[in-house]
């Protein structure tokens, strides 16, 4: 399987999206943000190409960022025009900064390809310099608006897999890794530990993992308002489906949605009324394969929940041989679920795995649209 940083990334954000983008490969719209970064990127990949150790002119610089300016997802001309002109002051800030003391980077925009454990793991070193004699830093540059942070960098997965890249492709583990945000002309610089690396690798593998066993779930995220792909999602295909579902089905929808939301207000009264009507909401959401709906006035979301339950005869025995009957004087399902998820013999494990009993159930949540 072959993954980059933003694939994992993108899977931990929503597995569905993921499927989407990585596996259908469903059109993305073009994006300002990301037009801006990558003209910032050229112009400074430009900037430490020289073969010599003086930097090139700030016009020169200036000239490669005009040259690979890419004009795609801007909302108009106007939008497009405030945008390079900040860029090239964002760059004149960095190029006075940055070149009092220039020295040429050991690398700069190397694609490597490294295996983690059976994982073809890809991606792109903006820049590693060298330090001293025996240090390296990782520099990864980022066009955020905002300045995170330190302990969000600290955390930050992707340095810890460009860490482990560098370690794998030169044979040396860099002393620093480090964010330069640009827009703020500050780079925050961290290290990595062996921990941070192994944790990063279950990460990629687990990622493998659920990604070979199909498992795409919705993720609602905070950034969902901004994702390519709602006319596809559970949670918000309902708001586009005038162009698909006959406007019968959808008006209908609509009524059944609003009257669920006033009935929640009155729930003692009328709690056998409301129960009947998610009934054919869930329904209709299981049917069209929705997680939201939206009306007039109220949108609902169906949230989905798993219980796990166990034949308790059986169970037993299984603890009882595997000695840890004491641990359980009764059968508490969390603290079970905690003792599978241990590093319990793999045999019962194995065995409490095949007697389980997953059930799924599937809860509604109303509010009022934004709109009424």
């Amino acid at each position: 399987m072959r993954l980059s940083y933003s694939a994992v990334s993108t899977y931990q954000t929503c597995p569905l999206k993921y499927k989407f983008q990585y596996i259908d490969k469903l059109p993305t719209k073009p994006s300002a943000a990301l037009s801006f970064g990558s003209s910032l990127h050229s112009a400074l990949e430009f900037m430490y190409k020289v073969k010599v150790p003086t930097p090139p002119s700030l016009e020169d610089v200036l000239q490669a960022y005009r040259d690979k300016w890419k004009g795609e997802g801007y909302t108009d001309k106007a939008e497009e025009k405030s945008y390079f002109e900040h860029g090239k002051q964002v760059l004149t800030n960095y190029y006075n900064t940055n070149t009092k003391n220039f020295v040429l980077p050991v690398n700069t925009e190397h694609m490597f390809n490294i295996d983690i454990k059976g994982v073809n793991f890809t991606g792109v070193i903006d820049r590693l310099d060298k330090i001293d004699e025996n240090s390296y830093e990782v520099i990864d540059y980022k066009s955020n608006r905002k300045l995170p942070p330190l302990a969000e960098v600290e955390k930050n997965l992707q340095l810890t897999l460009y860490h482990l890249a560098v370690t794998k492709i030169w044979g040396f583990e860099p002393e620093k890794v480090s964010l330069y945000f640009l827009l703020p002309n500050q780079k925050l610089s961290t290290s990595r530990s062996q921990e941070q690396v192994d944790n990063a690798v279950v990460v990629v593998l687990k990622t493998a993992e659920n990604i070979d066993k199909g498992l795409f779930k919705p993720k609602e995220n905070p950034l969902c308002p901004w994702c390519d792909f709602q006319e596809h999602c559970p949670f918000f295909k309902h708001k586009f489906a005038k162009v698909n579902l006959p406007q019968e089905k959808m008006i209908d929808i609509k009524k059944v949605v609003d009257e669920y939301g006033k009935l929640k207000s009155q729930e003692k009264e009328l709690k056998e009324k409301i129960t009947a009507i998610a009934a054919d909401i869930k329904e209709y959401c299981q049917e069209n394969n929705l997680n939201r709906l939206y009306a007039e006035i109220y949108e609902i979301v169906r949230r989905e929940t798993e219980k796990v339950d166990y034949d308790e005869d059986m169970l037993k025995e299984i603890l009882e041989e595997a000695g840890i009957l004491d641990k359980l004087l009764t059968i508490d399902k969390k603290l079970l679920k905690e003792l599978i998820q241990s590093d319990i013999d793999k045999k019962i494990k194995k065995k409490l795995q095949d007697i389980a009993q997953t059930t799924t159930s599937y809860s509604l949540y109303c509010k009022k649209t934004k709109k009424s």
